[in-house]
């Protein structure tokens, strides 16, 4: 799709490992391909992210740590939970899982969705479900936490999921 052509470009001009809007546009790639049902190059954006080494930039590696949760994901379900493990260790070992376990993120982006929903912001609905949907995969890989359950998150996920391709066919 033209909207598909215009996130590649934007993710590969003028890439560097130094800034966090080129990281973003690869992530957000990726995700677009696990979108419109092309695992296959999503595994490949999120494999080339994977190169990054975390050096204490949380700017940096927040979009990193989003492309490692759909890398586990996408192992997983290809049976390669070695692989998968190595992603998740990844993202444990920059030290940020208990503030994304606590669900703030989450809750903020549902209430974003509910909120350009009844601003009938087409826009809006769809980058904060795209927020959304890339929060609850790393929660998912994560394991939930108490409050939210894999299951409890994995039903969201599937529904934001739905509405993202849903959006993209109108």
């Amino acid at each position: 799709s033209s909207f598909l052509i215009r996130i590649k470009k934007r993710a590969i001009k003028n890439f560097s490992w130094k800034s966090s809007a080129s990281l973003s546009n690869l992530t957000e790639l990726a995700y677009w391909f696990y979108i419109y049902d092309n695992e296959t190059d999503a595994l490949r954006v999120c494999e080339f992210l994977s190169q990054f080494q975390f050096a204490g930039n949380f700017n940096l590696w927040t979009w990193i740590e989003l492309s490692l949760a759909l890398q586990s994901r996408l192992y997983r379900r290809s049976d390669r939970l070695k692989e998968s493990a190595n992603c998740m260790s990844r993202i444990r070992s920059a030290g940020f899982e208990k503030t994304r376990l606590e669900g703030t993120l989450f809750k903020n982006y549902e209430k974003n969705i509910q909120f350009a929903i009844k601003e009938n912001n087409k826009t809006g609905i769809r980058a904060w479900s795209f927020a959304l949907l890339t929060e609850l995969c790393v929660l998912i890989e994560l394991g939930g936490h108490g409050k939210y359950p894999v299951d409890t998150l994995e039903a969201r996920f599937s529904q934001t999921l739905g509405t993202l391709r849903k959006l993209m066919r109108a």
